[in-house]
C-alpha cells in the first residue's frame, strides 16, 4: 500500500481505516494503560532502579501490547529486537552495513513472514479481522497478508523508538519532566514535541507528479525526493529555538514526522496512545530521570532510534 496510488490505495486504505476506528482505539486504550501500569510499578517496586529504557521499557512494552493486539502468537517474539537491522536498513545502499544488518535482522524478517499468515495470525486481533475481510471478498488473500505485514512493519519498531526517545528526551532534560508532573495535561503537547525533536523517521520517499519549483529548485516530474523529517523537525526557519526540547510550544502541530496527505502514516493514532500510557504510567511513579551513561544511537539508515537509554529511575518523593 505504500507504494500504490488511488484508485488501488484508495480502496485498500479505507479498509485498513476500519481497523483503526475511533470505537476499536478506545478498546485498545484500556489495555495499554493497564500493561504500562503493570510494566512501570513492576520495574519501581523496590524504589530507585538503574535500567536500559530501550529494553525494559519501549521494546518490552511494544511487544506485548502492540502484537497482542495484532494477534501475533507469542513465541520468538524475542527476535524481533533485530528487525529495524533489515527493514529500516533496506533503503541503504547495498554495502557492507546493509549485508551485515540484514544477516542480523534475517531471523527478524523470517518470523515477520511466518507469523503474518493467516495460521498464525488470524484468530485474534487486527489480523482476525484483515482475513475476516478476505473471507467476506473484500480483499484478496495476498493483499490481507500484506496489509497484517504492513501494520506490524509500520507499528513496531517506530514505536519503541517514539517512547526511548521520549524517555531521553525527559532525561537530557529534567526541567521538562518536573514541568509535566506539574501539569499532566501537556503530556499530548509532549508527545508531539518529542516526534518533531527525535522523529524514529528519518526520512522517507516521493516522487514528483509534476514539474515543481521548491525554494527556487526545479524539481522535474518523476524526481525522486528525499523528505527529511529528521532535519524537517529542526527547521530555524519554522520552530524558535529548534534545538531546544520544550513541550509548551504552541506550534506542534507543523511537524512533519508522520507524513502528510493520502500516504501519512495509518498507525500514528496508535503510536500516540501508546507513548501516552507509557508517559502517564511513568509519571504516576517515577519523580526524576538521570542519564546513567551516553546513550547508544541506533545504526540505522532510516530509522532514528537508541540501542541503549541506560537511565536511573528514582520514585516520588512521598
Amino acid at each position: 500500500m505504500l507504494l500504490q496510488d488511488p484508485p488501488e490505495h484508495t480502496a485498500i486504505k479505507k479498509l485498513a481505516l476500519e481497523l483503526f476506528s475511533k470505537e476499536a482505539l478506545r478498546k485498545l486504550e484500556g489495555a495499554f494503560n493497564a500493561e504500562a501500569e503493570r510494566l512501570i510499578s513492576t520495574l519501581m517496586r523496590n524504589g530507585e532502579v538503574e535500567v536500559d529504557a530501550v529494553d525494559a521499557i519501549a521494546s518490552t512494552f511494544i511487544s506485548e501490547v502492540f502484537l497482542d493486539a495484532l494477534g501475533a502468537p507469542k513465541e520468538g517474539r524475542e527476535l524481533l529486537k533485530h528487525f529495524a537491522d533489515a527493514a529500516l536498513n533496506s533503503t541503504a545502499p547495498k554495502n557492507d552495513r546493509y549485508r551485515r544488518k540484514h544477516a542480523s535482522g534475517a531471523p527478524a524478517l523470517n518470523w515477520v513472514e511466518e507469523n503474518m499468515k493467516r495460521e498464525a495470525v488470524g484468530e485474534r486481533g487486527w489480523g482476525k479481522q484483515v482475513y475476516t475481510m478476505v473471507d467476506d471478498g473484500r480483499l484478496s488473500e495476498a493483499d490481507g497478508e500484506q496489509l497484517v505485514k504492513l501494520i506490524f512493519a509500520a507499528g513496531f519498531d517506530t514505536t519503541v523508538g517514539s517512547i526511548a526517545n521520549s524517555i531521553r528526551a525527559f532525561a537530557d532534560n529534567p526541567h521538562q519532566w518536573n514541568l509535566l508532573a506539574t501539569d499532566p495535561t501537556l503530556v499530548d503537547n509532549a508527545i508531539e514535541e518529542v516526534l518533531r525533536f527525535y522523529p524514529p523517521v528519518r526520512y522517507t520517499g516521493r516522487i514528483a507528479t509534476r514539474d515543481v519549483e521548491i525554494d527556487g529548485h526545479l524539481i522535474r516530474e518523476g524526481g525522486q525526493i528525499m523528505t527529511m523529517w529528521l532535519s524537517g523537525g529542526r527547521d530555524p526557519r519554522f520552530w524558535q529555538n529548534p534545538d531546544t526540547f520544550d513541550i509548551t510550544r504552541s506550534n506542534l502541530n507543523g511537524h512533519m514526522t508522520f507524513g502528510v496527505g493520502i500516504h501519512a502514516c495509518l498507525g500514528q493514532h496508535i503510536a500516540r496512545m501508546e507513548t501516552r500510557a507509557v508517559l502517564n504510567a511513568l509519571l504516576r511513579h517515577v519523580g526524576a530521570m538521570t542519564m546513567t551513561a551516553e546513550p547508544e544511537i541506533a545504526d540505522n539508515m532510516q530509522g532514528f532510534g537508541h540501542a541503549t537509554v541506560p537511565v536511573r529511575l528514582s520514585p516520588i518523593a512521598r
